[in-house]
């Protein structure tokens, strides 16, 4: 079978089109300028493309109306695209989660998610172990963009009718050898309690044994909550946003495209729980399975991720609660 080219095409950064280098063998193909539908009725064509969100105008550069969420970028204008970056910075559907790394007075972008969300989470370049932050030159980190349908729906899917206490998604990223280091940014839909139907961010980060080659992950899967008492501090764990914060205890694997983690919460740091040796209750369980993402190859913010392999690592893990993912989301 021969693919067919319906529509080349040739833009300025901005993505207005050439003159002179496109073509377009009928009107079946409406796309262009990231892979959006042109809109071409009142602008001419290829000035103009619909992402969803808002209409934006190539020609300029800039949206056609304002952010929505403007009171939260002071600093930029409210009909500005991709911060006038366009070549490191993408906004996939007009609107986009955003995860930062701060040291000092600045910020960096090292995920963004493109989604029909528009939030943005500042995460502490100090809560990062010494190991990890060796690995990280914040100059020159190229900010990872999920675009892929599999990982833009991770807000709808968790917010799906289900049995289970509560659904986890995580988007991970491991390397090392012996001694692994592992980031990831885990978002949480809880099911029962207080905190029923609301869904929640977290960063994790942790040190651990183990071997393999640098990989990006995404994994979803239900938590089991095991509401037992903790009597070295005398109180009861709910299943609410803050269960989830502190310490946890994974085995990730991954083998060709797939990866796995067997995640456990002991609420404790106790060095015999990273052997599951230890005599505290469990909290919560959970096993996430999933896939690398060997699209993202050398945009990885700890190393260049490596062609799928084998690896396999036990990790102490620590989440930090990042907030809310307050937008609401169509069922």
């Amino acid at each position: 079978m021969n693919p067919t080219t319906l529509s080349p095409q040739h833009h300025y950064p901005f993505g207005m089109l050439m003159p002179g280098r496109n073509w377009s063998a009928g009107s079946e193909y409406r796309f262009g300028f990231n892979s959006k539908e042109s809109d071409s009725e009142m602008y001419g064509e290829g000035n103009s493309y619909d992402f969803g969100a808002r209409i934006y105008d190539a020609r300029l550069g800039r949206w056609m109306s304002v952010d929505p969420a403007q009171s939260k970028y002071p600093a930029l204008s409210p009909y500005s695209a991709f911060n006038n970056c366009p070549i490191y910075i993408t906004d996939p559907g007009g609107d986009t989660i955003t995860f930062y790394l701060q040291k000092g007075a600045k910020s960096y972008p090292f995920l963004k998610i493109g989604t029909a969300l528009d939030q943005s989470f500042i995460i502490n370049y100090n809560m990062l172990p010494k190991e990890l932050q060796q690995q990280i030159d914040l100059k020159s980190i190229n900010p990872i963009t999920l675009n892929d349908p599999e990982i833009t729906s991770i807000f709808g899917d968790v917010n799906k009718p289900y049995n289970a206490d509560a659904k986890m998604a995580s988007i991970s990223g491991s390397m090392g050898l012996v001694v692994s280091g592992q980031m990831e940014i885990d978002i949480v839909n809880i099911n029962k309690g207080d905190d029923k139907g609301k869904t929640f961010a977290y960063f994790s980060a942790g040190i651990g044994l183990g071997a393999g080659t640098p990989d990006i992950s995404f994994m979803k899967g239900k938590v089991n909550y095991n509401p037992a008492r903790d009597d070295n501090v005398s109180k009861y764990y709910s299943l609410d946003r803050d269960l989830f914060k502190g310490w946890s205890f994974q085995t990730s694997w991954s083998y060709g495209i797939a990866a796995g983690s067997n995640v456990t919460s002991y609420g404790t740091s106790n060095p015999e729980c990273f052997w599951g040796t230890c005599n505290d209750p469990v909290l919560f369980e959970s096993k996430l399975r999933g896939s690398l993402k060997p699209t993202m190859t050398g945009k990885s913010v700890l190393v260049k991720a490596d062609p799928p392999g084998v690896s396999l690592m036990r990790t102490g893990i620590y989440s930090t609660y990042l907030g809310e993912i307050e937008t609401k989301i169509d069922k």
